[in-house]
């Protein structure tokens, strides 16, 4: 009898699982709602960094390193370094390479509050590969770019997304 009675409880635990798995009641058509909500975990944000390197001519250039370093300060926050609270600055770097068209993207979920999104973007942008493709070409450093805000999200969870592009054009050494 005990067996039996530990097989009704698992089954009727397995039943009730699935069935509140269903993002709507079962008399409702199952498009009604949309899709569920994901709601667990921090507000984020989409952050998007694209853009183009070309040379002289307006051709992309294919193997230049791209350095992006973005920043913000935290509002309200504070940090100690060497015995002295300082405001707390979020800070991340990040390398690409430009593709055969001299293209480049990437695309970064920001877990945090809005004030993470990044106020300052400063782009630094080296030939790495010599002479291949096209020749040598003079380094550009700390090149500011604007972030715009292409969409505001949902208020909730959802903070938007925000984007910086970059258009640059090296000169030959």
């Amino acid at each position: 009898m005990e067996k039996f009675f530990n097989r009704f409880i698992k089954g009727l635990f397995a039943m009730l699982g699935f069935a509140s798995c269903t993002t709507a009641p079962w008399n409702e058509p199952k498009g009604m709602y949309g899709a569920p909500l994901v709601e667990y975990g921090v507000p984020s944000a989409t952050y998007r960094f694209i853009g183009k390197v070309r040379g002289e001519n307006g051709d992309g250039l294919p193997g230049i390193r791209v350095a992006v370093k973005m920043s913000t300060p935290m509002n309200g926050q504070y940090i100690e370094r060497n015995g002295k609270m300082v405001p707390y600055v979020w800070e991340y770097a990040d390398t690409l390479f430009t593709d055969a068209e001299g293209k480049f993207a990437r695309e970064y979920a920001l877990l945090r509050e809005i004030e993470s999104i990044p106020k300052d973007v400063l782009v630094t942008v080296e030939d790495v590969d010599g002479e291949e493709n096209g020749g040598t070409f003079a380094p550009q450093s700390g090149i500011p770019l604007e972030v715009k805000q292409l969409d505001e999200g949902d208020g909730r969870w959802n903070l938007g997304t925000f984007e910086s592009q970059a258009y640059i054009k090296l000169d030959k050494e």
